[in-house]
């Protein structure tokens, strides 16, 4: 989550980042020789309607983390890739309390002046 201050207006914004697991499914080259991977994601959501990413960082089967965000037609895409980072090392205790969640929304935002969340792009990573 990120929260930004308008120093004049003094509006409020927070951001709420959603992070997203998928596999590479695809590694292609498109008609100019760029490099492309197709991603599945592993969960419901996000519904993508572009799972592409130009890239020459992974092979196919690889895992990746990945943030979605939507054009000026609405249509989601994949707006960053990354690989996984192992977690801390934990004890086998405290992994059995622990169950993996993987967020199922798109990043919203609500200011201080509205009460129903906008959808924006969002750009930064954690």
């Amino acid at each position: 989550m990120e929260i930004y201050i308008d120093d004049y207006t003094l509006d409020v914004t927070v951001v709420e980042i959603n992070y997203y697991l998928g596999e590479v499914s695809n590694v292609k080259t498109d008609d100019d020789d760029a490099d492309y991977i197709t991603v599945r994601a592993l969960s419901e959501e996000p519904s993508l309607d572009d799972n592409t990413f130009y890239t020459t960082d992974f092979a196919e089967d690889d895992y990746v983390v990945f943030t979605v965000d939507f054009n000026e037609d609405e249509d989601f895409y994949i707006c960053e890739l990354m690989a996984p980072r192992p977690s801390p090392a934990r004890s086998p205790a405290s992994r059995m309390r622990t169950t993996a969640r993987i967020p199922m929304c798109v990043s919203a935002v609500m200011t201080a002046s509205t009460t129903t969340p906008l959808w924006i792009p969002t750009w930064s990573m954690m």
